[in-house]
């Protein structure tokens, strides 16, 4: 009898290649891997400045909620990584479809999607209108990552999970 984490495991992988399967489409490829983008490193630091300026200048509150929510995600999205260790899916599964793989070999929990949500979640915070497209681009971007290869599913649910949790500290405890 299966337990249910070789049960979550097996779904995973086979969800996974059902996603990864999409990226063989040349022009999909390519239109995943500029929507990936979007929850790089410097994508969150333009997100960042934009958030400041938008709190400077039309007293929208979300300059130091992105700060504090992205650099909560990543601290535990990077600690994460390093206590639990799982290879890149691409690693361990010989028909899965990637290219320009990440230089980084941990797959879970995913910074990217962590990122995206991270950014979508301050800006809905001030703004509340953009909630709609912020989230479906955020979660765009977490399915680029499996669809592109780099991610399980469950790397890509953790890392949205993170965001959620490190804006919801982020509000409680350090912004007054």
């Amino acid at each position: 009898m299966n337990t249910i984490k070789e049960h979550l495991l097996i779904n995973d992988k086979r969800l996974y290649l059902i996603l990864n399967a999409y990226s063989k489409s040349h022009l999909f490829a390519l239109i995943m891997r500029m929507i990936t983008h979007l929850g790089d490193t410097s994508t969150a630091i333009i997100a960042t400045i934009f958030a400041f300026f938008l709190e400077y200048e039309y007293q929208i509150p979300i300059g130091m909620t992105m700060l504090y929510t992205m650099l909560v995600s990543q601290i535990l999205v990077q600690m994460i990584k390093r206590i639990v260790n799982r290879k890149r899916p691409y690693k361990s599964i010989s028909i899965a479809n990637v290219t320009q793989p990440p230089a980084c070999v941990y797959s879970f929990p995913s910074g990217h999607t962590a990122s995206a949500f991270a950014i979508a979640f301050s800006f809905t915070f001030g703004m509340p209108s953009l909630v709609l497209p912020l989230m479906v681009t955020a979660f765009i971007v977490g399915m680029s990552r499996i669809i592109l290869g780099y991610h399980y599913p469950t790397d890509v649910l953790i890392g949205m999970v993170l965001a959620y949790l490190s804006h919801q500290l982020t509000l409680i405890y350090l912004i007054v």
